[in-house]
């Protein structure tokens, strides 16, 4: 996990609790809850994929599959709590949480995106190579 992300998780929270502290009730708790969420798994799913990128292909589409898989589960079963458990419900907003959870993921998960991008291009040019162990296409060879 970089600087670059975590500052962006921490901004995202700051501004989930300003937009918190302005709406209020149940549809403030549900902004911060879902920025809360939304950046703790967007910043775990972002350490398994840096994780996994320094191996090989295979690992790096299992983690992308687990953290997608991770980050539905979560905000399926956390909306399903705020809407089936009355007292849960009371407490947040389970759309404000919803929107707040993605928006938080989507940010994370760009500034994911251009880490694991920035440490492949240095990955490659240590190595010479292109990443997963590829070698380039010259003229005259054709894909497999």
């Amino acid at each position: 996990m970089s600087r670059s992300s975590l500052t962006a998780c921490l901004a995202a929270l700051a501004l989930a609790a300003v937009v918190g502290v302005r709406l209020g009730g149940n549809e403030g708790v549900g902004v911060v809850a879902g920025a809360l969420f939304g950046g703790a798994v967007g910043l775990f799913s972002q350490r398994l994929m840096s994780r996994s990128l320094a191996r090989d292909f295979q690992a790096s589409l299992t983690a992308l599959l687990v953290a997608f898989g991770l980050k539905l589960g979560v905000i399926v079963g956390a909306w399903a709590l705020l809407v089936y458990v009355p007292a849960l419900g009371a407490l947040a907003s389970p759309s404000t949480f919803l929107l707040a959870f993605v928006a938080t993921a989507l940010l994370l998960l760009g500034v994911g995106s251009f880490e694991h991008l920035r440490a492949l291009s240095n990955v490659d040019s240590e190595r010479g190579q292109p990443a997963f162990g590829t070698t380039p296409r010259g003229a005259g060879e054709t894909l497999p």
